[in-house]
């Protein structure tokens, strides 16, 4: 039998981060609120790394529109470099092909 996860809201997670900075104890806000203290120091740390949005979905942070396009330049280069290194092999396969052919 699998245990169902629980999604919280973004409004909520900044509510829980804002009773961290107003001072109140990790444990103790994990108590009332049913959350374990490793997640409420986890959804604190993202919240000082990251000076966009936070929480935008299913746990993966939002990307800026330079990292969304840096993404996809390396997505279209190894694409090449694939087709390159492809490329490559076959012409060392038909170099030794024509090399046989001529010693023949």
């Amino acid at each position: 039998m699998t245990k169902e996860r629980k999604k919280y809201s973004s409004d909520f997670k900044e509510m829980i981060i804002s009773l961290v900075k107003g001072g109140q104890s990790r444990a103790e806000i994990g108590r009332e609120y049913g959350l374990s203290k490793s997640m409420v120091s986890r959804w604190v740390k993202q919240s000082q790394i990251t000076d966009r949005p936070i929480f935008t979905g299913n746990g993966n942070a939002s990307l800026t529109e330079e990292q969304k396009k840096y993404k996809e330049l390396e997505k279209a280069y190894l694409a090449v470099k694939m087709e390159n290194d492809i490329l490559k092999k076959a012409v060392g396969i038909f170099s030794k092909s024509d090399r046989t052919n001529i010693s023949s």
